[in-house]
């Protein structure tokens, strides 16, 4: 199985040529995380994505990303905003083990899955992007075969259509993220 150590912050990540970057711990409810805002500043050329059979742009000038790695959990999600403040998609990494001290990394077991606005899921392993039937998660059987879209109900309280912001989080931070003024 391939692992790789991989820093919230993105220090390794040549396109980014200006950033603002700042890390946090934060607790919400129970659980303990780091929280990362990285805004894109310079960029050498927008990274775009095939993200369920649509070419779409995550990371240009002006974009930012907020990056949520919960203690004691397998799991770390970014949410993509474009310069607007528009959420992009939410994409979970799976994960071996979170390390939420400073600086704050994880360890990918690259099985990803994102969520559109929508609602709709899509997953990946090694970049492959499929879409993911309600209920099911990539195993070593799956195919390549294209499956219907379908509505991904995530654990957190779902958005109002339109809205932005980490959704099941408190409406303060969420106005924090949308102002750009989290830290």
């Amino acid at each position: 199985m391939f692992i790789k150590k991989r820093f919230i912050s993105r220090p390794d990540w040549k396109r980014i040529l200006t950033r603002e970057y700042s890390e946090k711990i934060v607790s919400l409810g129970d659980m303990r995380a780091a929280v990362g805002v990285l805004r894109l500043g310079e960029v050498s050329e927008p990274f775009r994505a095939d993200v369920c059979g649509r070419t779409m742009v995550l990371a240009d000038r002006g974009y930012t990303w907020v990056e949520l790695l919960p203690d004691g959990r397998n799991w770390c999600l970014t949410a993509m905003y474009d310069p607007s403040g528009s959420m992009l998609q939410f994409y979970f990494d799976v994960t071996k083990r979170n390390v939420t001290d400073a600086p704050a990394h994880f360890f990918d077991l690259f099985l990803d899955v994102t969520v559109d606005p929508d609602g709709l899921s899509c997953s990946t392993r090694t970049s492959s992007w499929k879409r993911l039937p309600r209920g099911s998660f990539p195993g070593p059987n799956t195919t390549s075969r294209k499956m219907k879209p379908t509505r991904y109900s995530p654990p957190f309280r779902r958005r109002p259509k339109g809205s932005t912001g980490f959704a099941g989080l408190s409406r303060e931070f969420n106005e924090k993220v949308a102002r750009r003024r989290l830290f």
